[in-house]
């Protein structure tokens, strides 16, 4: 088996592409198929090295590794369009009469295409050149009239294929135009490219979205007259559209689209790929959240859903918390790394020594939903206490709380060593049981007291952080306020 993922460097890699890649891959891998990527590039005008780079690098970011690419030494390379020939191809369609040169300029199109506008009616070109007789054709080429070649679809008929995802499909010829393999300057169109792209490099199995489906009829068609003997017409599949929320085909006004978007909010490269594997498929066991080896175990074409799949970013930001909760803590610090505020982290040198920033660390991680949040999260640590006393400068305490801010006082100064959770809840527990209060009023007047804000870290790790004097001390002042 050999599937290919073939992009366009025209556009940064969007994450409808990405999900046709990671499918592609997932069968391949499913399957110990060969996994290819090929480089669409035959539109010159939009094409660029940077998309390209862009595309790459996205792949590379999520880890869909492949077998054959532009950066191999594939046996069926090279992988770009732009660095093949499709001369000899165009010409065996031409001298095999599957297709003909057509010499219709622009505004004869044109005018084709308002007629049939006019007469509210789909535009199918006239076919007028298929008719031309070889002494029109011979005088037209000695005049050097440009021409583009058209294949010459049957003029009747029906076209049936079995869709892998989405099973049998039919077409009938007679509403399908003789669509164009070569433009006028001799390069090839897409749809020749990519059969004979797809013949040469032994394509097996042609898995791609549904707005392909449309140039399945095409496709075929061209396999038919250009597949050599022995060589079988590949499986055709078709992934199911993504659309957002309002049901409409996903694009920018829904938001970040390309993978880079996400790259730089701090969605890890993981629970993209989950997320996008349950776009348009569900595994048979019926969990979400789950390693790549356990997608690649269970992947299967007959599980690919054939309505649209709904991209919801509330959702992908829900999974992409449950695997930063996963991390290791030096994992976890390190893929922060990138997005720390140099300043901030100054801040709270200041504040903090250096053998408790495992602590301060820990105490943020289940607060962040997006790595980009981290400087958030981490701005508690960073603020100095005349800037705490200012933001409780307008807190007016009770007599109760600053009896359990008392209490609280005693219980830290009772423990050894400040930096143990353990015994920190432990003395936090023992002032609720003291003075008989609830739990939740302990706790925040607490957290209000020593960081200045109602909510944040998880207390016990964020009292930890701090020297033992330091917690006392902003207790104090708030014990002896007036």
């Amino acid at each position: 088996m050999r599937v290919r993922f073939a992009p366009s460097p025209t556009g940064n890699l969007h994450i409808g592409s990405l999900r046709t890649a990671l499918f592609n891959w997932l069968f391949a891998q499913r399957h110990g198929a060969t996994y290819i990527v090929r480089i669409e590039d035959t539109d010159k005008a939009r094409s660029t090295p940077e998309f390209e780079a862009n595309i790459m690098a996205g792949m590379a970011w999520v880890g869909l590794n492949y077998d054959e690419g532009p950066d191999s030494n594939g046996a069926c390379g090279p992988y770009r369009q732009s660095e093949r020939s499709y001369h000899d191809g165009i010409h065996q369609v031409l001298d095999s009469g599957h297709a003909y040169r057509c010499f219709c300029t622009e505004s004869e199109l044109e005018a084709e295409k308002a007629a049939a506008d006019a007469a509210k009616r789909p535009y199918q070109y006239s076919r007028k050149c298929r008719h031309l007789s070889e002494a029109e054709i011979q005088a037209r080429l000695a005049s050097g009239v440009p021409y583009t070649i058209r294949f010459a679809v049957p003029e009747s008929g029906d076209l049936t294929f079995e869709d892998a995802v989405r099973g049998s499909i039919t077409f009938d010829l007679a509403l399908l135009s003789d669509f164009i393999l070569a433009k006028s300057d001799g390069l090839p169109s897409y749809h020749f490219a990519v059969v004979a792209d797809d013949i040469a490099m032994g394509i097996t199995h042609v898995l791609r979205g549904e707005d392909h489906i449309s140039n399945t009829p095409k496709h075929i068609l061209l396999f038919q007259a250009l597949l050599p003997a022995g060589q079988s017409m590949p499986t055709f599949g078709h992934f199911p559209i993504i659309l957002g929320p309002d049901r409409t085909k996903l694009s920018k006004r829904h938001g970040a689209t390309s993978i880079t978007d996400y790259q730089a909010q701090g969605f890890l490269p993981a629970a993209i790929v989950n997320y996008l594997a349950l776009l348009g498929w569900s595994a048979p066991d019926g969990q979400e959240v789950q390693p790549v080896a356990d997608m690649v175990r269970q992947f299967s074409l007959e599980r690919i859903h054939k309505a649209g799949a709904i991209f919801d970013t509330q959702k992908l930001t829900w999974m992409n918390k449950q695997y930063i909760k996963q991390l290791s803590l030096a994992d976890f610090r390190s893929a922060v790394a990138p997005f720390l505020d140099p300043a901030l982290m100054a801040d709270i040198a200041n504040q903090i020594s250096d053998d408790a920033l495992d602590r301060v660390f820990d105490s943020v991680r289940d607060s962040v939903d997006r790595l980009d949040q981290i400087n958030t999260v981490l701005a508690v640590y960073a603020r100095t206490d005349a800037q705490r006393q200012e933001q409780l400068s307008d807190t007016v305490w009770t007599d109760a709380q600053k009896t359990l801010l008392a209490a609280v006082y005693d219980a830290l100064g009772s423990l050894s060593e400040v930096s143990d959770k353990t015994a920190i809840k432990s003395a936090l527990m023992g002032v609720v049981k003291a003075l008989n209060m609830p739990t939740g009023l302990v706790f925040k007047t607490v957290r209000l007291a020593v960081s200045g804000e109602v909510s944040g870290p998880d207390l016990t790790t964020l009292l930890s952080v701090y020297p033992m004097s330091v917690l006392q001390d902003r207790c104090r002042v708030i014990i002896h306020s007036s």
